[in-house]
């Protein structure tokens, strides 16, 4: 099948290295085999508004101008509200708009931060893909081995999530709360533990009623509390002794 693709520009905040999101893709665990990284590229899927995208990152500048490239495949046409939601996707996954000058500037002055971030200068963090993938991630790995959680979470995006090819190979996204809602007769083959079904059921829920860029910019103490009370996701209160 033939894809719509669209490209676009991105101007991170510098100090930038690209290379340093491509080394922390390569050996992020959560993320295992779910996107393909080379040594100046990587190719990653996600959904939104309900289409299933594709995007491929390249570096076009340098660490003090840094530069990003993007390429974006579809399946169907790109609405500007789709081409919009991309854009905003790749910059919040590669925390292109944090500004770390004056961190910079503080930490050059403490003996032990320096040698660090020498090391790691125009490091930023790379994110999950999506807020929901976060917390959903934080059940599955809830006191099991870590392949059993890789294994649930590969469950989930190849019978729930989308699937898009391109260039030769096929790339699955984490599907949108709705999608996993609405699988919710499959979850316990997809999740074969009752409580982690439960709770991942809650998360979807919650996280399909949630406008994402609340959860980025609104008071940290209500998305706090609002993040801590979905089943599965509560703080105990401590045991008085």
């Amino acid at each position: 099948m033939s894809l719509y693709s669209f490209e676009g520009i991105l101007k991170p905040v510098s100090p930038f290295d690209f290379s340093k999101s491509l080394e922390f893709l390569s050996d992020f665990s959560p993320m295992q085999n779910e996107q393909e990284v080379t040594s100046h590229t990587f190719i990653k899927a996600f959904q939104t508004k309900g289409n299933t995208v594709a995007f491929e990152v390249a570096d076009k500048g340098s660490v003090e101008n840094p530069k990003s490239q993007f390429t974006a495949y579809s399946e169907t046409k790109f609405t500007n509200e789709v081409r919009e939601s991309i854009a905003d996707r790749i910059t919040f996954f590669l925390s292109l708009n944090d500004d770390l000058k004056e961190f910079y500037e503080v930490a050059k002055k403490d003996k032990f931060l320096k040698p660090a971030i020498k090391q790691f200068y125009g490091h930023k963090q790379v994110k999950f893909l999506t807020p929901f993938e976060i917390p959903a991630w934080a059940v599955l790995t809830q006191r099991i081995p870590m392949s059993v959680a890789h294994k649930m979470k590969e469950n989930i995006v190849k019978k729930v999530g989308g699937k898009i090819k391109v260039k030769g190979v096929e790339y699955y996204s984490f599907p949108e709360p709705s999608n996993l809602i609405a699988a919710f007769a499959e979850l316990p083959e997809m999740v074969p533990n009752k409580r982690k079904a439960e709770y991942i059921s809650s998360v979807a829920e919650a996280f399909s009623t949630v406008d994402e860029q609340w959860l980025r910019v609104g008071p940290y103490d209500k998305v706090h509390d609002w993040l801590t009370n979905i089943k599965g996701l509560e703080i105990g209160r401590p045991t008085l002794l």
